[in-house]
């Protein structure tokens, strides 16, 4: 993803409109949909990022946010978002033995029933 379909993303998840992000920011209208077409400044680009409390390279695409859901072959077939922590404990499932598998279930069955 680009920077505006990034920046479109953190908006939709807000609830905020762009050419609101953009008055709230002091941007010109339609400023964001031209950073297509020619690169925003750094300042520009560290206030939007600032504004979303996420870093100037997830906005670029070179990084995922802490805790975005990752989608793996091992994964896709449930109905449920895994994090990178919950998919790297499930990965070490299949290490254990079966007494273990079984404890450990019923273990995550005991916790989920009591944590309410």
């Amino acid at each position: 993803m680009n920077v505006v379909e990034n920046i479109k993303l953190l908006s939709k998840k807000q609830n905020i409109s762009i050419p609101k992000l953009e008055k709230e920011l002091g941007f010109s209208k339609g400023s964001m949909y031209n950073w297509n077409k020619n690169s925003p400044s750094i300042e520009r680009l560290q206030k939007v990022a600032d504004y979303f409390n996420v870093s100037t390279d997830y906005l670029l695409g070179k990084e995922k946010p802490p805790g975005e859901t990752v989608i793996t072959s091992s994964n896709r077939y449930f109905h449920v978002p895994l994090d990178t922590k919950t998919l790297g404990i499930m990965c070490k499932i299949p290490l254990l033995n079966e007494t273990n598998k079984t404890i450990i279930s019923d273990m995550i069955e005991s916790l989920l029933r009591n944590q309410g």
